[in-house]
């Protein structure tokens, strides 16, 4: 009987012994993903405005996810640079430059897709054409330079 018991206990213990390793690297694995940040669905590289045929420079938005800094370029013949900090709220990507000067807010469409909100950002308009980003422009990823 004592052999039995002595049985138990030790498949009771391994079992015990598998279920805390089992909760430790779940809770592992949640705060190592964590670290990252949730980016829904981008990477780092550089996206072009879509449909920008009839411009002659065609905007595009630079992401370094690791780094947490962007460039906006949709002005060549303007001297300010639209650079700094990003960070993601509630599917949107959020750019503020360094000089907290300006703000631009794209909302996340996924597989790499950015849409332009010009309602919540700071103005695009350009210096010579006083044209700017229209609201809702799409900005699709064409060099990624993130690392797999």
């Amino acid at each position: 009987v004592q052999d039995d018991l002595n049985g138990i206990y030790e498949r009771g213990d391994i079992v015990n012994k598998t279920i805390f390793a089992g909760i430790l690297l779940c809770i592992v694995s949640f705060v190592l993903s964590g670290c990252n940040g949730n980016t829904y669905g981008i990477t780092s590289g550089t996206y072009e405005m879509v449909d920008s045929e009839e411009n002659v420079f065609t905007p595009y938005l630079t992401l370094d996810l690791e780094d947490k800094t962007f460039t906006f370029t949709f002005d060549v013949l303007s001297s300010y640079g639209n650079l700094g900090s990003i960070k993601f709220n509630k599917g949107n990507l959020i750019c503020k430059t360094d000089d907290n000067k300006n703000t631009f807010i794209f909302k996340i469409e996924g597989n790499n897709t950015l849409k332009f909100d010009a309602t919540q950002s700071s103005s695009t308009t350009t210096v010579d054409d006083n044209i700017a980003v229209p609201d809702e422009t799409e900005f699709k990823l064409v060099n990624d330079t993130s690392e797999s």
